[in-house]
């Protein structure tokens, strides 16, 4: 891995959720010598997401993080998650990571892949006849948050709840959705963090995927991003189920994260 592209990495990671806390009404950033937190407050977990904010050198450094961001989320009784960076961990750090967070009753809720683009491939099949629209009221991010309630098994009140949020779609982050036959069925946007084109909010509603409307929009994301900012180098996170589409866009992989959450909310 670059040295650099994990700086890169994790520096969008917080960036990107410092602006969906600040878009929240009850959103909170934090930052000490101990942790980053980027708390939108919010019911859905990976909307409370606490961070390393350097490189965590000592087993000390990454048990005062994990002991600082449960401090936070326990007095506000909020679901939440810690993105571990896995090469901002010495070995030693990390061959203990698991322990310290089982210790403290984390366990591994999902994986994340930071990738990065100098510019997209081209595609290699003819991408779909979508209707794509560009998010210009309330109602569209609501229509983001049924999309990821679906594509995510969520329920629904509580996607809504975290996502359906103007301000997060709005400045310098622009939201898209595609709609077939007048159904919205898939969504994504891209936000200006410096000069890097930022993907998030991709998903798909189960029974519309592979049909290549996410690369449909996010290709239009990048595209609007060029002509309006002039940025054509793009990062994103990544599920595990989405890196190989990723892949196959041209991204590639910079670092990976591993997001631990608590049996119970607040805990």
């Amino acid at each position: 891995m670059s040295t650099d592209e994990v700086l890169e990495s994790n520096v969008q990671f917080h960036k990107a959720w410092e602006f969906f806390a600040r878009s929240c009404p009850k959103g909170e950033v934090i930052r000490s010598p101990e942790v980053l937190i980027a708390a939108c407050n919010v019911p859905w977990s990976i909307m409370n997401i606490a961070f390393q904010p350097a490189p965590a050198r000592t087993e000390t450094a990454l048990a005062n993080a994990l002991d600082e961001a449960a401090r936070y989320f326990t007095l506000r009784q909020r679901a939440w998650m810690f993105a571990i960076s896995w090469d901002w961990l010495t070995p030693e750090v990390r061959a203990r990571t698991v322990s310290l967070c089982t210790e403290r009753g984390l366990t591994l809720a999902m994986e994340s892949i930071g990738m990065v683009a100098e510019h997209l491939a081209p595609p290699i099949r003819p991408l779909p006849a979508l209707d794509l629209r560009f998010i210009t009221d309330a109602e569209g991010p609501q229509h983001v948050a049924d999309i990821h309630a679906a594509a995510y098994g969520a329920p629904l009140d509580t996607a809504r709840q975290s996502i359906s949020i103007p301000a997060m779609f709005q400045g310098e982050s622009r939201g898209y959705l595609g709609y077939e036959k007048g159904q919205y069925v898939a969504s994504a946007s891209v936000l200006k963090l410096g000069d890097v084109a930022y993907v998030a909010y991709v998903a798909t509603r189960p029974e519309f995927r592979r049909k290549g409307y996410a690369e449909a929009l996010i290709r239009q994301a990048l595209k609007d991003a060029k002509r309006l900012w002039g940025l054509e180098r793009t990062g994103l996170h990544a599920t595990l189920a989405g890196y190989p589409v990723y892949r196959r866009l041209g991204y590639r992989e910079a670092t990976r994260f591993g997001l631990y959450s608590p049996a119970s909310p607040g805990r």
